[in-house]
């Protein structure tokens, strides 16, 4: 099960990682305003993403 964990954990960080460099693209080509909004909405996922698996995590662990 802890196998497993790390392999969702390590797919959510790798794909953290795309959108991020998305974001960065997004903000050259649009301005600043959209990419400040998409980097609020890849801090929001992620965030999400970290209590869902630290949530699992608890339950895997007792």
């Amino acid at each position: 099960m802890e196998i497993l964990y790390g392999i969702l954990r390590a797919i959510a960080v790798i794909l953290g990682e795309i959108i991020e460099s998305l974001t960065g693209l997004i903000n050259s080509i649009f301005g600043t305003m959209l990419g400040k909004l998409g980097l609020v909405i890849l801090l929001i996922v992620a965030m999400c993403l970290d209590n869902y698996f630290r949530k699992k995590e608890r339950r895997i662990n007792g």
